[in-house]
């Protein structure tokens, strides 16, 4: 058999090998750091509680999942792990919960790199669609998330479908807030477009 198969490897004859295009995935860009509960109730929950079990089970979900990448911090006992995205990276939090891991999370951050003496941060082509009415509150939440527009049509439905650029750090939190805003008539995707300079 073989030894060493990743995700989008092909397997091919030798007499004539042609092996498929390598699958592009998205770069992960929103990271969480994950450790060890050190909290009043730890111990309390879950069978698997240190930081050497958090930290197999990250590395086993990353062998199967091309979306997340793990990233090494300066504590023993954590693991920052990246993936697309704050949904994305909160269900693998509660598959891990149920388990029975027990373990503690930090606040979702963007990764930010450094290019030609740059900073760069991700972006993101957010699709909204949304009715006629919440055009003010949505374009004012989204403008203060350094979001910019780049198309916008009103549909026969009255509904606008609006296409923002938009810093991957701007997303963090917004989708919450665009339901409530648009009482949860709205609609949101988004797309990876790319790194560019750090907004403000």
């Amino acid at each position: 058999g073989f030894d060493d198969l990743n995700i989008g490897d092909s397997l091919t004859s030798r007499a004539t090998p042609m092996p498929l295009p390598r699958m592009r995935v998205d770069e992960p860009t929103i990271g969480i750091l994950f450790q060890a509960n050190n909290g009043p109730f730890s111990g309390k929950d879950g069978k698997f509680v240190t930081g050497r079990q958090i930290r197999e089970r990250l590395e086993k979900e990353s062998l199967i999942n091309v979306s997340i990448k793990l990233e090494e911090t300066e504590k023993s006992d954590g693991v920052r792990v990246y993936g697309r995205g704050e949904l994305q990276l909160a269900i693998l939090m509660e598959q891990m919960r149920r388990e029975g891991y027990e373990m503690c999370v930090g606040k979702p951050e963007v990764k930010i790199k450094i290019e030609d003496g740059r900073e760069i941060e991700p972006y993101e082509l957010a699709t909204l669609d949304f009715p006629e009415e919440f055009m003010g509150v949505i374009s004012e939440k989204i403008n203060l998330r350094k979001g910019k527009l780049t198309d916008m049509k009103l549909l026969p439905s009255g509904r606008y479908r609006t296409i923002y650029r938009i810093p991957a750090r701007g997303l963090i939190g917004f989708r919450g807030e665009f339901l409530n805003d648009t009482r949860g008539q709205g609609i949101i995707n988004t797309f990876f477009d790319g790194w560019d300079d750090v907004a403000g």
